[in-house]
């Protein structure tokens, strides 16, 4: 009997140390602050081929007001949730404002979709007459700098 309550209280003593260190995890690295992204997107590209996005409206160089409508076509893989960002910004760079397309079609393709939005944005502090673009860029959830895709369209306000 003294051997067998041995036993017991070794299979329980070990059965405890077992869990214990099975609960205990090894510390993680120390984890790196990440960027704050501003609203200013970076244009990585000045234009994306025809083949991927089109638009319509605004032509290029339109003189726009705001807010400003803007329709066209862009492949469904252009939009996330089939939305996508479209940014204003002076020749400067200077961010005035930003919305987002949305698509009217079936966007889960690889075909075009047509798409429409109204992007209200402030006026240029350089006043009537001032250059600048609506920047279209695709919806890229991963955050890959690598599959960001911007088509630039060349505005003056008004």
């Amino acid at each position: 009997m003294n051997k067998t309550v041995s036993l017991v209280i070794v299979v329980v003593i070990l059965g405890a140390l077992l869990l214990f260190f099975m609960k205990v995890k090894p510390a993680a690295a120390p984890v790196e602050p990440v960027p704050v992204a501003t609203s200013t997107p970076v244009v990585t590209a000045t234009s994306t081929p025809e083949s991927i996005i089109k638009v319509t409206l605004p032509k290029d160089n339109a003189v726009i007001s705001s807010p400003v409508s803007v329709e066209g076509t862009a492949r469904g893989n252009w939009f996330f949730e089939g939305s996508a960002p479209v940014y204003v910004i002076d020749s400067r760079g200077l961010d005035l404002g930003e919305g987002h397309i949305q698509a009217t079609g079936e966007w889960m393709t690889t075909d075009f979709v047509p798409f429409k939005g109204t992007i209200t944005f402030r006026f240029p502090p350089r006043g009537s007459g001032t250059a600048g673009y609506l920047i279209f860029e695709n919806d890229n959830p991963s955050g890959d700098p690598a599959r960001k895709l911007t088509f630039k369209v060349p505005v003056t306000f008004k």
